[in-house]
C-alpha cells in the first residue's frame, strides 16, 4: 500500500508565522505534488496580509487565530482579524488577557476581533506573565513565536497543566532551530530582547496524524505500513510504538512526502 502524505500543519504554520518575521525564512516539502490543506493556506494568507496592514481571516484554524492575533499585537496600527464562528465560540479568553497584560487592546465584534497596538509595553524584568494553557498550549506557543526581536525581555508563566504539552514542546524546539533562546525554570519561560531570527530552512515532516489514521486503516485491513522516521518531533509520531506494542508492525506501507517549496 502506497500512499502520499501531505505535510505538518504543526510544523508549517509554526514556520510561516516565523516566516513572517524573517522573509528570509525557507519552508521546504520534497517528494511529489503540491498539496497545501485549508488550514495551512488559511494560516499562511492570514500572516501576509497583517504584514501588509490588510483584515486577515482565519477560517476555522484555531492555531492560525490564536498565532494571527498575537502577530497583529506586534505592529503598531489597528488590525482585523476574524474566523468561522464556530471557531470563535472556542476558548479565547487567554488571549485577551495577554493581551491586556502588554498593553494592547483588543476588541470583539461578532466573529471579528479588533486589536490596536503601539506595540507590547515594556515590563519590569521583575514582571511574569500569566498565560492560561489550561485549555491549549496554542496560548503559549503564540505568545513565545511572538516573541521576536523584542525591546526587553519577556517573562512568562505557564499553566502547570497545560494541554497538549508536546506542541508546546515543538514551538520551542522550532525557535531554538531559527536562533531564538530561551530560558526555563519551573513552568516560567524567559525569552530575552533584542533577538532576530536566522535565516534558516525548516524541512516540513509528513503529517503524522494522517499517517496514523492511514496505518490504522491498513493494519485494519490486513495491509503493512512503515513509519516515515522514527525521529520526528511531532507528537504523533508516537502512533509507530503505540502499534509495535500492539504487534501490528507486519509488512511495510510507505508514506511518501508531497513536494512544496515556498519562497
Amino acid at each position: 500500500m502506497n500512499g502520499c502524505l501531505p505535510p505538518s500543519k504543526s510544523e508549517w504554520i509554526r514556520a510561516a508565522l516565523l516566516k513572517s518575521y524573517e522573509p528570509s525564512i525557507q519552508i521546504d516539502y520534497t517528494g511529489k505534488s503540491a498539496v497545501l490543506c485549508d488550514d495551512i493556506r488559511q494560516a499562511q494568507a492570514a500572516f501576509e496580509n497583517l504584514v501588509n496592514n490588510l483584515p486577515a481571516d482565519a477560517g476555522g484554524s484555531a492555531t492560525a487565530f490564536r498565532f494571527a492575533v498575537l502577530r497583529a499585537s506586534r505592529m503598531k496600527g489597528i488590525h482585523r482579524i476574524s474566523g468561522k464562528p464556530s471557531l470563535l465560540s472556542r476558548p479565547q479568553q487567554p488571549l485577551l488577557d495577554f493581551l491586556k497584560n502588554v498593553g494592547v487592546r483588543a476588541t470583539v465584534t461578532g466573529a471579528t476581533w479588533e486589536v490596536e497596538s503601539s506595540g507590547w509595553k515594556t515590563l519590569s524584568p521583575s514582571t511574569s506573565i500569566p498565560v492560561d494553557s489550561s485549555h491549549s498550549s496554542q496560548f503559549a506557543s503564540a505568545v513565545l513565536l511572538n516573541s521576536i526581536d523584542l525591546e526587553s525581555d519577556l517573562k512568562v508563566s505557564v499553566s502547570e497543566n497545560m494541554v497538549s504539552k508536546s506542541y508546546f514542546r515543538l514551538t520551542l524546539d522550532m525557535l531554538e532551530q531559527a536562533g531564538i533562546k530561551w530560558t526555563q525554570s519551573g513552568s516560567e519561560f524567559v525569552i530575552a530582547a533584542h533577538q532576530k531570527l536566522k535565516p534558516v530552512t525548516f524541512t516540513i515532516e509528513p503529517d503524522f496524524s494522517c499517517a496514523f489514521a492511514i496505518a490504522a486503516f491498513a493494519t485494519l485491513n490486513g495491509q503493512t505500513y512503515s513509519a516515515p522516521t522514527r525521529t520526528s518531533r511531532q507528537p504523533d509520531a508516537c502512533f509507530a510504538d503505540i502499534f509495535e506494542k500492539m504487534r501490528a508492525t507486519t509488512g511495510r506501507m510507505e508514506l511518501k512526502a508531497i513536494n512544496q517549496n515556498l519562497t
